[in-house]
C-alpha cells in the first residue's frame, strides 16, 4: 500500500525521489533501521540513477560479479592494455543496479585502477607525463560523478586517452622492454646492474650506456623509481607494514637509505605519504 501511495506521488512530481524501509515494529527499531539500512537504501540511489523510489524489502543484497585484480594486474604487467581495459570496462559497466558495494569503496576502486594504469605505463616508459600530471582531475571527477552512469563516462573518457598514450607512444626497442619487465619482476630484490647485464648476456658497462640511451634515465635511477612506486601502493594498502618492512619488501636493505631516496622523489617522508 505504502508502495503504491509513493509511487502515486513521484508521478504527480510531489517527490524526486523516496526510499522506503523494511517493516519495523517497535519504536526502538527506528534509529537502527534509520541510520543503518535507510540511509544505506539512499545511497545506492547511485547506482540506481533511474529509479526513484527505492523500497528496502529485507534480506541480503545478492553478490555482483567479483572483480579479477589479479587477472587485471597480471595483463598491466605483460603489457596487455587491451585486454586490461576492457575487463575495468566491463566491470564498471556491470555496476548498473547493484546494491553489495558501496559508493565510496566503489569511487575508490577506480581510482586506485587508474593509479595503478598510470604506474605501469611510466614503468614501460610510455610517455604517459600528461595522464599522470591529469590524475587529480579524473580523481576529482570521479568523486564529484552523481551516479554510476558519470562515473562510467569519466572511465571511458580515461582509458581512451591511455590507450591513446598506448598506441602512439610505445617506447623502447623489444630488448629494451624485456629488461624493464625483468626489473619489474625483481626489484624486490638486491638487484644490480651486473646482475642484470648476466641475465641479458650484456657486458655491464654496454648495459649502462644502452640503458640510459633507450631509456632516457639510467638503472639505478629506473630501478629506484620502480621501488619507489611500489613502496607507495604498500604504504596505502598496506596501513598493518612497518615503514622499515616495507623498505625491505622492496628491495632495500638500508632503511635510511630508502627514506632519502622515497623524498627525494616523491618530496615527502614516507611517513608523510602515507598520512596524506
Amino acid at each position: 500500500m505504502a508502495e503504491q501511495v509513493f509511487t502515486t506521488g513521484i508521478r504527480a512530481n510531489m517527490f524526486q525521489s523516496l526510499a522506503v524501509s523494511r517493516t519495523f515494529t517497535k519504536l526502538p527499531e527506528l534509529h537502527t533501521v534509520y541510520s543503518q539500512e535507510l540511509m544505506k537504501l539512499l545511497d545506492h540511489r547511485f547506482f540506481l540513477p533511474e529509479r526513484c523510489l527505492l523500497v528496502d524489502h529485507g534480506g541480503e543484497a545478492q553478490p555482483g560479479p567479483v572483480f579479477d585484480q589479479e587477472a587485471f594486474a597480471a595483463e598491466l604487467n605483460r603489457q596487455e592494455f587491451d585486454q586490461a581495459f576492457a575487463r575495468l570496462s566491463a566491470y564498471v559497466s556491470s555496476m548498473s543496479g547493484r546494491r553489495d558495494t558501496g559508493v565510496s569503496e566503489f569511487k575508490s576502486f577506480l581510482c586506485h585502477s587508474i593509479f595503478q594504469i598510470i604506474g605501469m605505463l611510466l614503468q614501460f616508459h610510455y610517455e604517459a607525463r600528461a595522464l599522470d600530471e591529469s590524475k587529480y582531475e579524473y580523481f576529482r571527477s570521479i568523486h564529484e560523478a552523481r551516479h554510476v552512469g558519470e562515473t562510467e563516462a569519466r572511465l571511458l573518457q580515461f582509458l581512451q586517452d591511455a590507450n591513446e598514450c598506448v598506441t602512439k607512444n610505445r617506447g623502447g626497442t623489444p630488448a629494451m622492454q624485456k629488461i624493464l619487465l625483468y626489473i619489474d619482476e625483481h626489484y624486490s630484490r638486491q638487484l644490480t646492474l651486473t646482475e642484470v647485464a648476466r641475465e641479458f648476456h650484456f657486458n655491464p658497462s654496454y648495459l649502462s650506456n644502452y640503458f640510459t640511451l633507450h631509456n632516457k634515465e639510467g638503472f639505478n635511477e629506473y630501478l629506484n623509481r620502480v621501488r619507489i612506486g611500489k613502496a607507495c601502493l604498500l604504504l596505502k594498502e598496506n596501513p598493518g607494514l612497518s615503514i622499515s618492512e616495507i623498505s625491505s619488501l622492496v628491495g632495500y636493505s638500508d632503511h635510511s637509505y630508502f627514506t632519502r631516496v622515497f623524498r627525494k622523489l616523491m618530496n615527502v617522508s614516507p611517513s608523510q605519504y602515507r598520512k596524506g
